[in-house]
């Protein structure tokens, strides 16, 4: 039996080998260049649309912040981010649905912070022109009013007072001669006072105090005196407004830049804070008018609304009441803890010595005199 023996296989030779192995480096080449290439161009895509973004901002840095535009957690950043993680891992038909999707989303983000602008600077034109306005004329407001306390103190004389808030915060009610007209009127030019102030909200105790409290006082002088605390307390705060404002544009000019086109928020935060000290110094006042008009009731010893101030004419009559034989500091403490028990707000020396100026050299607030 004749047996065929097969030929054997031939190998290839080294150039043949290395023909193949190049070949087949240069095809895995191709695919990770393609990749590469892909990424590399999802990244200048990318970085144009934040280019874009960039040189919107520094055409006018002052008027928008660029690290609040492009943040960490906006949608368009984020759908980049998966984009780039779907390349890394070979998924080219999801990273460029993403990589659209975020391009659509930067384009929607872009559009509404041109939107934004644009209602900042108008709020800021209104700002800074009610300012100006304001500016001309406060100063002789504030003069004016202190002329009517001058004449209220003196003379008793309440008739300038209702026709010069009438004329000034032109509110017609001040010349009603109802009581209770008088006291609305007050009560709205209060709340009217901090509706322009970012998160301001009226002091409960002073709402309460002039709708309940003020139609009481029996005599118009010490009505009409809540209704100037009012008055002042608001042009207070006008004046502290326009205080602001100017501190913010001197600043923004030495160091060369525009007006932040949210001035007035700024202004509005620094003015929270300012009027809620002053709202505990107007409390203090009108619990004071309320106890000269009504000594009687005022001073006795019993709960009052939550909140009340402790005056240094009451806080002397509490301690009045205590032991004698105790020390100082024992009847301090007790009147404090009673006054606390019935309700009472008990402002600290600081307070009390900005109130009364009297008190600036003495110590123990509420000795007798």
């Amino acid at each position: 039996m004749v047996q065929i023996l097969k030929a054997p296989e031939r190998m290839p030779s080294f150039s043949e080998r290395l023909g193949e192995q190049l070949s087949s480096g240069i095809s895995k080449g191709m695919d990770y260049a393609t990749k590469l290439s892909m990424k590399q161009m999802e990244n200048k895509q990318r970085a144009n649309l934040f280019g874009q973004l960039r040189s919107q901002k520094s055409s006018d840095n002052s008027e928008m912040n660029f690290g609040d535009q492009v943040r960490g957690s906006s949608k368009s950043k984020n759908l980049y981010d998966k984009a780039e993680k779907a390349y890394l891992f070979g998924e080219r038909d999801l990273g460029k649905l993403l990589t659209s999707e975020a391009e659509t989303a930067a384009r929607e983000e872009m559009e509404e912070r041109k939107e934004e602008r644009g209602i900042n600077l108008e709020r800021k034109k209104k700002f800074l022109t009610d300012v100006d306005a304001s500016d001309s004329t406060i100063n002789s407001r504030m003069a004016d009013l202190n002329l009517i306390q001058q004449s209220l103190d003196a003379s008793g004389d309440f008739t300038h007072v209702q026709d010069y808030l009438a004329d000034t915060f032109k509110m017609p009610m001040f010349k009603s001669p109802s009581g209770a007209a008088l006291s609305t009127a007050t009560k709205n030019m209060y709340v009217e006072s901090l509706a322009s102030i970012p998160g301001s909200r009226p002091n409960m105790w002073i709402e309460r105090f002039l709708g309940d409290t003020v139609p009481k006082i029996g005599q118009k002088k010490l009505t009409n005196q809540a209704a100037l605390d009012i008055a002042k307390f608001r042009l207070d705060l006008e004046k502290k407004r326009n205080d602001l404002s100017r501190e913010i544009e001197e600043k923004a000019l030495v160091e060369g830049k525009n007006v932040p086109p949210d001035i007035h928020l700024k202004v509005g935060k620094e003015l929270k804070s300012y009027a809620e000290k002053r709202q505990e110094e107007l409390k203090y006042s009108l619990q004071r008018i309320y106890e000269k008009d009504n000594p009687s009731k005022a001073f006795e010893v019993r709960p009052v609304s939550p909140g009340t101030p402790l005056t240094k004419d009451m806080g002397a009559y509490f301690y009045s009441l205590t032991d004698e034989k105790k020390s100082e500091k024992e009847r301090l403490e007790e009147v404090t803890k009673k006054a606390k028990k019935l309700g009472y707000w008990i402002p600290d020396d600081s307070f009390l010595k900005k109130m009364h100026p009297e008190l600036q050299d003495e110590s123990g607030i509420y000795m007798e005199e």
